[in-house]
C-alpha cells in the first residue's frame, strides 16, 4: 500500500522532468541546427561547443529558456482578446472614481445611530430580481439591527439595463454606480471598488461585508 501511495506521487514529477527535458533538447536541436554547417569539421566543432558549454552557464540560460517555452504554452490562452476588449482594466481607473464620490452620502448616518458595518452586495445590472429578493429579506434584517447594506453594479453594454437600473435607485437609492463595463472579467474590479468606497466614505463604520447576491448570510447568527 505505502509502495503504490510512493509511486502516485512520483508520478506528477516524472511529467514535469518528461516535458522540461523535451523542450531544452529541442531547444537544443533547434539552436544547434542554426548553428551547423555543411562541413564535418564545423559540425565537430559545434558538438564540442555544446558539450563544454553545458557544464557552465549556457546550461543554465538553457534551463531558464526551457522554462520560458513552457510558459509560453499558456500565455496565448490567458486573455482571449474578444474579453480584452469588453474590458477596463484596473489600471486604467483612478483611485476614487467620480461616482464613487457622488454616492458618498449613500454611506452617511445620523451621529446618534449605532450603525458599524456596511454590507456591500457584488450584483450584476440586469441582476433586478435578485436584488428584490435581498431587499424584501436579508437586508431588512441589516437595516433592523441599525446597519447598512448598498448593491454595487456597474455599466451594462446594454443602455435599456442602465436606464432600468436608474429608475431602481431612484426607488431605493441603495445601488452604487460603477464607470466600467460589467463583465465576468472585472469582478476583482467590484470587490476593489467596495473597499475604495468604505476606506473613502464610510469612516465612522469599524466592519466592511463583502457578498455576492447570490449568497444569503445568516445575520442573526452572525
Amino acid at each position: 500500500m505505502r509502495a503504490r501511495f510512493i509511486l502516485i506521487r512520483c508520478i506528477p514529477l516524472a511529467l514535469v522532468i518528461v516535458i522540461f527535458v523535451f523542450l531544452i533538447n529541442n531547444n537544443l536541436y533547434v539552436d544547434s541546427r542554426k548553428q551547423s554547417s555543411n562541413s564535418t569539421a564545423d559540425q565537430q566543432s559545434v558538438s564540442e561547443a555544446y558539450s563544454n558549454e553545458l557544464v557552465g552557464e549556457s546550461f543554465s540560460e538553457t534551463i531558464i529558456e526551457g522554462f520560458n517555452n513552457f510558459n509560453n504554452l499558456f500565455k496565448s490562452r490567458a486573455y482571449p482578446i474578444s474579453k480584452a476588449n469588453n474590458t477596463v482594466l484596473y489600471e486604467s481607473l483612478s483611485l476614487t472614481t467620480s461616482n464613487l464620490e457622488m454616492s458618498a452620502y449613500l454611506c452617511a448616518k445620523n451621529k446618534n445611530e449605532s450603525t458599524h458595518t456596511l454590507v456591500g452586495f457584488i450584483s450584476k445590472a440586469d441582476s433586478f430580481e435578485r436584488r428584490k429578493f435581498i431587499r424584501e429579506t436579508l437586508a431588512k434584517q441589516i437595516l433592523s439591527s441599525k446597519q447598512k447594506y448598498l448593491f454595487f453594479v456597474a455599466e451594462s453594454l446594454d443602455e435599456t439595463i442602465n436606464e432600468l437600473v436608474d429608475e431602481e435607485f431612484e426607488t431605493n437609492e441603495d445601488i452604487v454606480r460603477l464607470d466600467f463595463i460589467e463583465d465576468y472579467y472585472n469582478l476583482t474590479l467590484k470587490s476593489i471598488a467596495f473597499l475604495q468606497y468604505f476606506k473613502a466614505n464610510c469612516k465612522d463604520y469599524k466592519y466592511a461585508i463583502k457578498l455576492d447576491d447570490d449568497v444569503f448570510l445568516n445575520w442573526y447568527m452572525l
